[in-house]
């Protein structure tokens, strides 16, 4: 009898350690700083939370996150583009005027925020650059506040005979929100409840031993 109860306990133990995922919002960003500039843009990285941030900013196990969406502090929201890009490098000033070469495409919804529908699959500590198709008038402050990236504008100093919407000089940041999921987070209690789970297991198979010995 008691070797049928301590085989349930291991059943029920080994069931309570299958792995438990859930899946994790956090964002990045900087606050909206009191000046203005006509700038294109934001260079990002996922791992750096910037001081406008929320949640813990957290890789799935293969690296990867997804953008969700992305928010802009523009002078006048009711103006702002309809399209926003996601750039592995600087683009040219002709390629970021359509979107081409570009990653993802975030639509335009209103308040500053640009969705994406289909989330943008991006690796966690790498350095993205969200674009605009043409510069605006947006929230821009200097002082360096979010150290995952600065503000972008077009520059013709990078490559000869090129306008290239490129990085500022390190020091100026727009207001600006990117939020993230995070799918199949292992929940922290599935590591404890597994260790209990092979541990009784264990117990249960050393017990059954003795006893046909």
């Amino acid at each position: 009898m008691r070797s049928r109860i301590l085989g349930l306990c291991c059943l029920a133990a080994l069931f309570l350690a299958a792995p438990a995922y859930a899946d994790l919002v956090y964002s990045i960003g900087n606050a909206q700083p009191s000046t203005v500039f006509f700038v294109q843009g934001q260079s990002f990285t996922p791992s750096v939370q910037g001081n406008d941030g929320t949640g813990t900013p957290t890789a799935s196990p293969s690296g990867m996150v997804s953008l969700t969406s992305f928010t802009i502090d523009f002078l006048d929201p009711t103006s702002a583009p309809s399209s926003l890009y996601i750039y592995t490098s600087p683009p040219t000033a002709t390629d970021a005027a359509s979107g081409t070469g570009s990653l993802a495409t975030g639509t335009y919804v209103g308040n500053g925020v640009y969705d994406f529908t289909t989330p943008v699959s991006l690796t966690f500590s790498t350095k993205y650059y969200a674009v605009l198709p043409a510069s605006e008038s947006i929230f821009d402050g200097s002082g360096n506040p979010y150290t995952g990236g600065v503000d972008m504008f077009p520059r013709t100093d990078i490559v000869p005979g090129q306008t290239i919407v490129a990085e500022g000089f390190g020091d100026f940041d727009i207001g600006f929100t990117a939020t993230f999921q995070v799918a199949a987070v292992p929940e922290p209690t599935t590591f404890f409840t597994a260790g209990l789970g092979l541990l009784a297991a264990g117990l249960f198979g050393c017990r059954r031993t003795t006893r046909k010995a």
